[in-house]
């Protein structure tokens, strides 16, 4: 037999009805795994960790530079390239500086030697004479040269009168003209022939073919001695006492 449901008597005014419970929460499950959230990004003025980067869709802070693998993307240290540089400035410094100075000690030579290069014959050298006694040309040769006629044998000293012929030529350094007087010998060896000339005319060396009144072939040459007895035959003696040496002649006919 079923019990009919008991009515419940009406709510009296005044008198609270049942209660229904608000935003009811689900019940605490022990056994639910906790989810951990990504980290935040790291604070300001730190770093990630080297080798690891920044989360998707974040960007680093402000003035923080991306780290660097030395091991992928190794970098030279700046101060080993500040080195190198100075060096290499230095030395490049000091070539640039060594090659002024040889110029400019090559232009100082060539200036002093164009201000003290020679313009006469020297003592020791052999010259030909051309034109005439009262105005000469004199040209340097080597002494071997068939037309070396005389050898300098002094520069503005007094000449043997006997032995040696005088001749004043304008000379001069840097456009400065300069009268120099040369003692001029014979540029003579044993089997030489020479055409003395005259008063106007210079004397010159000849083949000994060559004959006449003024044409004279070379007997003796010797140093050391102004003694003209040594002479052999007929030839006659040049002493000159200046240079202590003696020339022996004789008359090519």
């Amino acid at each position: 037999m079923s019990v009919p449901p008991q009515e419940q008597p009406p709510s009296q005014p005044g008198t609270p009805g049942p209660q229904v419970p608000l935003n009811p929460q689900a019940p605490f499950n022990p056994q639910a795994p906790f989810t951990a959230q990504a980290p935040m990004n790291p604070p300001v003025g730190q770093q990630a960790p080297m080798g690891q980067q920044a989360p998707m869709g974040q960007q680093m802070p402000m003035g923080q530079q991306p780290p660097v693998d030395p091991q992928t993307n190794p970098q030279q240290p700046s101060g080993a390239k500040s080195f190198a540089g100075n060096l290499a400035r230095g030395v490049l410094g000091k070539v640039i500086g060594l090659v002024v100075v040889l110029v400019l000690i090559g232009v100082g030579f060539l200036i002093y030697s164009a201000v003290t290069k020679k313009t006469g014959p020297q003592v020791g050298e052999c010259v030909q004479v051309t034109g005439t006694t009262s105005d000469p040309d004199m040209s340097s040769l080597d002494c071997g040269d068939a037309n070396a006629t005389y050898v300098v044998n002094a520069i503005n000293e007094d000449c043997d009168a006997d032995a040696e012929t005088e001749y004043s030529i304008n000379s001069g350094r840097s456009g400065q003209a300069t009268l120099v007087r040369y003692c001029l010998g014979l540029n003579a060896k044993a089997g030489d022939c020479f055409d003395l000339g005259d008063m106007s005319t210079p004397t010159t060396k000849v083949a000994c073919t060559q004959t006449g009144s003024d044409v004279y072939k070379v007997t003796l040459v010797a140093e050391q001695t102004v003694d003209v007895n040594k002479c052999p035959g007929d030839s006659q003696g040049l002493a000159n006492a200046k240079r202590n040496s003696l020339i022996c002649l004789v008359p090519n006919e």
